[in-house]
């Protein structure tokens, strides 16, 4: 079963995720800040990860290079209200596997689930 963890700061938008993903029989587990990411990281090893680029506390990038330090394998997927470029070009040097844009609607979101155990099965195979 795919382990996902969510990383974000907004209490709406990490249960609209997560109800998304459990409805979709995704093993999904949460953090609202950068120390709780760390923590629920270490606990759960994930599969993939979604982490908000706003994310509370350190930032996301310097979370995503502590965690990248000790787990090389992280799949970190970056997700930003706006993919600027910067944002894009920094997450991608910094170690994340992937950057999207946030979704904001309940297809883009679904979206997203079927990509995410997509890639699930590609990294098992």
């Amino acid at each position: 079963m795919v382990k996902v963890l969510i990383a974000d700061g907004n209490p709406r938008t990490r249960k609209r995720y997560v109800e998304t993903f459990r409805k979709n029989y995704i093993l999904t587990f949460e953090a609202s800040n950068c120390s709780e990411l760390v923590t629920e990281y270490r606990r759960v090893k994930p599969d993939i990860t979604l982490l908000n680029y706003d994310l509370p506390e350190n930032g996301a990038l310097p979370t995503m290079r502590e965690l990248l330090r000790v787990y090389k394998m992280a799949r970190i997927v970056v997700y930003a209200d706006e993919l600027t470029e910067m944002v894009e070009n920094s997450a991608i040097q910094t170690g994340a596997f992937l950057t999207i844009q946030k979704p904001e609607d309940q297809q883009s979101l679904e979206t997203l689930v079927e990509s995410v155990k997509l890639l699930f099965k590609l990294a098992k195979a």
